[in-house]
């Protein structure tokens, strides 16, 4: 997240949104380190973004979050990241089901 707040204006943004204290990101998420799997989800962006407005009781309809530009908000939920438990630290997959044996 902090990469991508770094490219606000590149993506389209107001950079200025970002000097508060409403993105801290102290604590947020997981260290990339820890990720083992990044799915490209970019073919869903449009099914993403519908399902998050669809939830009003968890993103206000005039989230910055809903607000994004489609360059943005494809950098920012065009992937999803999962931790897979007791995985070897080397780990690096691009779907759910890599190294599973049928």
């Amino acid at each position: 997240m902090a990469a991508l707040m770094s490219r606000a204006e590149e993506l389209g943004m107001d950079s200025s949104e970002f000097d508060n204290d409403d993105f801290d990101l102290d604590g947020f998420g997981t260290p990339g380190a820890l990720i083992t799997t990044r799915v490209d989800v970019t073919a869903f962006l449009e099914q993403k973004r519908a399902a998050m407005a669809a939830h009003a009781s968890q993103i206000a309809e005039t989230s910055f979050f809903l607000a994004m530009p489609p360059e943005a908000f494809s950098a920012t939920w065009g992937t999803e990241w999962f931790v897979r438990r007791e995985a070897p630290a080397d780990t690096e997959e691009t779907g759910l089901f890599d190294g599973l044996v049928g």
